[in-house]
């Protein structure tokens, strides 16, 4: 029996069109802000499996399979995509 499917993410414009329409107190607005406290949480992962790599790469010379793993999924997020796309890479 294999994985069962994951649920596609939300598109990022999708989530601020429902901030945008949605009451100012509102379960709405809860959830949608943390799904935006979320989304930071995803974003510093993602930093932090980037330098995990770079060092393990620096000491053994190669690239761990999980940690290229991680960062696979964590670059499939609206969230890490959104920050790829308006930050320059270094």
């Amino acid at each position: 029996m294999g994985k069962p499917a994951r649920t596609p993410p939300i598109p990022l414009d999708r989530l601020i069109a429902l901030w945008k329409i949605s009451l100012p107190v509102s379960i709405e607005r809860e959830l949608l802000s943390e799904i935006s406290r979320e989304h930071g949480v995803l974003q510093e992962a993602r930093d932090l499996v980037e330098i995990i790599d770079r060092a393990w790469n620096e000491e053994v010379g190669s690239h761990f399979a999980a940690i290229h793993r991680i960062k696979l999924l964590l670059d499939e997020e609206p969230a890490v995509i959104a920050r790829n796309l308006r930050a320059p890479k270094v």
